[in-house]
């Protein structure tokens, strides 16, 4: 019974290595500095899943806030997704994109207040995780 005990905690571990490896190399958290104001983004969290994405930011007054993404770097008018419809303020944000194909490359921008923001201008290229 032992050896029955210790076979399946080893199996157990060698089945969670892989998904905690994908799940949190994945994600990625930027912490806000402190000199951010206004409705600029900051401490961003992206979070992705094998169907989905969930977005997270703060900023330092209430605004509204949603995501457009989209398949092309081009495209900048893709699909909104948004929480609350973008319609609520809020200093904290949190977007889930869903039915999204794995294996498939978005491009992301934050709305906030109506003005868009990604990575050094470009929307920010991400894809669900690998599972």
């Amino acid at each position: 019974m032992k050896k029955l005990t210790s076979f399946s905690t080893i199996f157990l571990v060698i089945l969670l290595v892989p998904f905690l490896y994908f799940f949190v190399r994945d994600t990625v958290q930027v912490e806000g500095a402190d000199n951010v104001g206004g409705c600029t983004p900051h401490s961003l969290e992206i979070v992705p899943s094998r169907f989905s994405v969930m977005v997270n930011w703060k900023t330092a007054d209430e605004c509204t806030g949603y995501v457009r993404y989209s398949l092309t770097v081009q495209d900048k008018n893709g699909t909104i997704a948004s929480s609350d419809g973008g319609f609520l303020p809020s200093t904290d944000h949190s977007v889930v994109i869903k039915d999204l194909k794995p294996q498939t490359i978005y491009y992301v921008s934050i709305i906030s207040d109506e003005i868009r923001y990604g990575e050094d201008g470009n929307p920010i290229k991400l894809r669900p995780a690998n599972l």
